[in-house]
């Protein structure tokens, strides 16, 4: 994405969360909207962001928690995803957590010491970090998305994986 890009993303964002604006579709969720009016990428980046929010539901399709639903495709299916209620304000917590980070992205770590993940297929080695309410994260240093462990634990084998402790991973590229 380009600057413009995210700064307009970031505004879009910042707007919803804070009730100024309306949602395109009122019975669709925030990744439909952004989808709709920024594209693929824009998507891509707010699904690799809400992980780090940290009411996130663990669920990378349904990231925004329901108060009372715990099966989040039921949560999804409700009409009032967008309305004046604690569901609602859910989501425009997120969307304001979502402008906040993109305007000011986390600084991710690029120093020598700590755990490097190789899952085989896949193009680079993820670190290994531990976020404060949100668990166990995986983060591309080279590209900055992020896994959750929800798409990994549990579900690769010991044999699919490489984990390397203590490596080094610095801003020189020395892996």
């Amino acid at each position: 994405m380009t600057k413009d890009q995210k700064i307009a993303l970031a505004n879009h964002l910042e707007k919803l969360g804070k009730g100024t604006i309306e949602p395109i579709h009122k019975c669709c969720g925030l990744c439909s909207e952004i989808m709709d009016l920024f594209g693929v990428e824009a998507y891509l980046k707010i699904k690799h962001l809400s992980p780090l929010w940290t009411r996130y539901s663990g669920h990378p399709l349904f990231p925004v928690p329901h108060p009372t639903i715990t099966n989040p495709s039921i949560a999804y299916s409700s009409i009032l995803k967008w309305g004046d209620n604690q569901y609602g304000n859910s989501r425009r917590e997120l969307c304001l957590f979502l402008a906040e980070t993109i305007n000011n992205p986390p600084q991710f770590p690029k120093v020598n010491g700590g755990e490097l993940l190789k899952i085989k297929g896949e193009h680079c080695y993820y670190l290994v970090v531990q976020i404060p309410g949100s668990g166990k994260r995986l983060i591309c240093p080279e590209t900055g998305i992020i896994r959750s462990d929800e798409t990994l634990w549990g579900i690769l084998k010991p044999s699919e994986v490489e984990l390397l402790p203590n490596a080094c991973f610095c801003p020189n590229g020395c892996k």
